[in-house]
């Protein structure tokens, strides 16, 4: 075998070893990890039920989105308050001390 042979056996094999090394992280994050029990049904069925809302919409900002719609744009010049980030718990919460 001379050296121009094995220069193209070893890049007959190498190509596509090589396709084969890059594809593989792209099938290691396809695959999903399964969620642990806990033991308890309920408990589990709670914890699938809240995937998409952690990993979508955290901070369950969807609701808000028709308010918001609904919302007139400011007036010329009108300055906008800047009202601090609660949550609707606290807001209840707030609610049941005050009366």
């Amino acid at each position: 075998m001379t050296g121009v042979q094995s220069l193209v056996s070893i890049r007959t094999i190498s190509q596509p070893l090589f396709a084969i090394l890059l594809t593989l992280p792209a099938l290691a994050q396809q695959l999903a990890p399964s969620i642990p029990s806990t033991g308890f049904g309920g408990q589990d069925q709670y914890r699938a039920s809240r995937i998409a809302t952690y990993t979508d919409d955290f901070g369950q900002l969807a609701r808000y989105r028709e308010a918001d719609a609904a919302l007139a744009p400011p007036a010329a010049g009108e300055n906008l308050p800047v009202v601090p980030q609660t949550t609707s718990k606290t807001t209840r919460h707030c609610a049941n001390l005050m009366t």
